[in-house]
């Protein structure tokens, strides 16, 4: 559950949400909003580009070999690599914090919540811009450093960790629950599984992986790739490495 979906672009608040995303990991606003507007047009249903240099049905019908915007919910994040908006290192740089939870027919937007209980280190971008932006990394950070060996119970507890003394909301980086996607974005369960799966026999090596949606008490398999690329990949240490 550890990663942000792509289908959050289809709802009010997924372009300010993969703004801080990739704010968070380095890109600045203005290219940050670029590349968000071209992705959040690649999914909605009109024709209409956004101002933020969106682009829609024309351009790419205008490219070499034209193909069309899917107009629906991302199938895998591969399909990133139609839009050309990323090289294949940002891609990789960018991979291990997104995913493509397409939700399903009983779901609402629930099912891109993050596991507070699971997350690591390396992942604190992401419940950086689930409290609200790139400003709150370091608080990120802390949280995650300083979590219980038990987990939190419930979100309420997790608001409650002292941590959150540290920031003032008169300050201007200050923490402000009201400004965070806490129902969104925030849970203490994990509602979908990823399986890494590695066969060996002799020189021969298969690799495949499976998600798994989470639904009550009913498991779903919800997808599957296989080669090289199938395993989810670390996330990256933000002081080393940059877009």
């Amino acid at each position: 559950s550890n990663c942000l979906s792509l289908s959050l672009l289809q709802g009010s608040d997924g372009v300010e949400i993969y703004t801080f995303l990739l704010e968070t990991l380095g890109w600045t606003n203005p290219d940050a909003q670029q590349i968000v507007a071209r992705l959040a047009d690649w999914v909605d249903e009109n024709e209409m580009p956004r101002p933020q240099n969106g682009r829609e049905d024309f351009y790419y019908l205008g490219t070499q070999t034209p193909y069309r915007t899917a107009n629906s919910f991302f199938e895998s994040v591969y399909e990133l690599r139609a839009l050309g908006l990323f090289s294949e290192r940002e891609f990789q740089f960018l991979r291990p914090y997104i995913c493509a939870h397409a939700p399903g027919e009983d779901e609402g937007e629930e099912m891109a919540q993050l596991n507070l209980n699971t997350l690591s280190l390396l992942q604190a971008p992401l419940l950086a811009v689930a409290l609200g932006g790139p400003q709150h990394l370091d608080l990120a950070e802390d949280l995650i450093s300083a979590r219980p060996p038990e987990g939190w119970v419930s979100i309420e507890l997790f608001f409650e960790a002292p941590e959150f003394g540290g920031q003032s909301e008169g300050d201007e980086d200050g923490f402000d629950q009201n400004d965070a996607y806490v129902d969104l974005l925030l849970g203490v369960r994990p509602n979908h599984i990823w399986v890494d799966v590695e066969l060996s026999f002799q020189r021969l090596i298969k690799r495949a992986a499976f998600e798994y949606r989470i639904s009550n008490t009913e498991i779903e398999k919800t997808y599957r790739y296989f080669g090289d690329e199938a395993h989810w990949p670390r996330p990256i240490n933000l002081l080393e490495n940059a877009p």
